[in-house]
């Protein structure tokens, strides 16, 4: 229960409950709009103010992130996490290396970067690019490495985010470069700085 007493029954709780601690105006009117699924149905939405409760038939938030007239304004907030000059004075790196973080073909990249990618693999519960973490440096022996390809060309399929899809495509290839090695059996160490 929460303003007003309303209750959210069924499979649509979580979007309730979404709505309701995210505040959704009308037109700029101050009418706040939710679903609420016990009174109105899935598909009915209700017009709460301080004094009324008003059905206003089919719901009109099918889009939710389609309500908020403020919304860009709200998005500007995180605009500097696609820019890349947001990164290029990261304390925090990931590199690539066989056996030296000095070698030449070693590949240094923003730490914040890696760490989105690793945690977006995480998130879809994938099981060799989440040990690269950053919480600790690792290696990866050929076969992890394949599995590791496989895994960042996935989330890389998934992501609308330039700056991401290029730290996976720079990875990628480094990887890929000693994987289609004749005969490789070496190991690529990931270390955190």
């Amino acid at each position: 229960m929460r303003d007003g007493g309303l209750s959210c029954l069924g499979t649509f709780l979580t979007l309730v409950h979404l709505d309701l601690h995210d505040t959704r105006s009308v037109a700029g009117s101050g009418t706040t709009m939710l679903t609420d699924v016990a009174e109105q149905g899935p598909d009915r939405c209700v017009a709460i103010d301080a004094d009324t409760i008003e059905t206003l038939g089919a719901c009109p938030l099918t889009n939710r992130w389609e309500v908020r007239e403020d919304q860009s304004m709200q998005l500007e907030r995180f605009a500097d996490r696609l820019d890349p000059k947001t990164y290029e004075t990261d304390d925090e790196v990931a590199g690539l290396f066989e056996s030296d973080p000095g070698e030449p073909d070693a590949l240094w990249c923003s730490g914040r970067l890696f760490r989105r990618l690793t945690g977006i693999a995480s998130a879809y519960e994938l099981h060799t690019l989440p040990l690269l973490n950053g919480s600790s440096d690792v290696r990866l022996n050929r076969s992890q490495c394949l599995s590791l390809l496989d895994e960042i060309a996935f989330v890389a399929e998934r992501v609308n985010d330039a700056l991401l899809v290029g730290v996976a495509q720079s990875v990628s290839d480094y990887v890929a470069a000693r994987v289609r090695r004749p005969r490789w059996l070496g190991t690529i160490a990931f270390s955190f700085d």
